[in-house]
């Protein structure tokens, strides 16, 4: 496992994961899509029915972006959902390759 740069500030550098699957709630979640901020430890955990890729986009531009603005750096276990198309394609257009530290897209890119 490699080390990453220093933030030093808030949500310059995020980590992002899923949990799951869990015991179904009444609105059907079974999983957990979590954020965290290196910098301040701020964590967001947002239930979720499935941990596709579009409810990741969904989720990580509803819940992250819209509130702090794009991070300079995510953080992802390079599961599926996260290196999925739907995912890379806003990477690619800003000529960004996939890894275990992704940079990302501006924010009208996650949303396409």
């Amino acid at each position: 496992m490699g080390s990453f740069p220093e933030t030093t500030a808030p949500f310059q550098r995020i980590h992002a994961d899923f949990i799951g699957p869990l015991p179904e709630t009444s609105r059907g979640n079974k999983h957990i899509a979590t954020f965290v901020c290196s910098f301040s430890k701020f964590m967001i955990a947002e239930p979720s029915v499935d941990q596709t890729a579009e409810t990741l986009c969904n989720i990580f531009t509803d819940r992250v972006i819209s509130r702090f603005g794009t991070p300079k750096l995510l953080i992802t276990d390079q599961g599926r959902n996260f290196m999925s198309k739907k995912v890379r394609r806003p990477a690619r257009q800003n000529k960004l390759h996939p890894s275990d530290k992704h940079q990302l897209p501006s924010r009208s890119q996650w949303s396409s």
